[in-house]
């Protein structure tokens, strides 16, 4: 089957077939933080907003199959101030995450939930 956006009838892509990215791996692949995209996206959330709360986790596993302990932080605060931290915690293997919905800056749990953005 085609799909008719497409030009000269071609077949739609298959999202699935991940073959192109065969040849990049973790070690080479380097990521570049970019500050203003991250405060494009947390103003969406929140135009209002200037601190938010980040959370950091390893999001791979070591060859032992374990997650480094060290990377699973809570911080709360203006993106500005901590852009660096998140973006060595990032460049270390950790997986960046903001919570969605306003925090009272202690925590990220139900209880820690002031208003709800999204």
């Amino acid at each position: 089957m085609t799909d008719p956006r497409l030009n000269n009838g071609a077949s739609a892509p298959n999202l699935h077939d991940l073959s192109s990215f065969s040849n990049i791996s973790s070690s080479t692949a380097q990521l570049v933080c970019d500050l203003n995209m991250a405060q494009r996206f947390l103003t969406r959330l929140d135009e209002d907003a200037d601190q938010f709360t980040f959370q950091t986790f390893d999001d791979n596993t070591t060859g032992g199959g374990e997650r480094r302990a060290e990377l699973s932080q809570i911080r709360h605060g203006a993106l500005e101030d901590l852009f660096s931290w998140l973006a060595k915690m990032n460049r270390s293997g950790a997986g960046i995450f903001v919570t969605v919905n306003e925090t009272d800056g202690r925590g990220r749990k139900k209880d820690n939930i002031k208003k709800v953005r999204a």
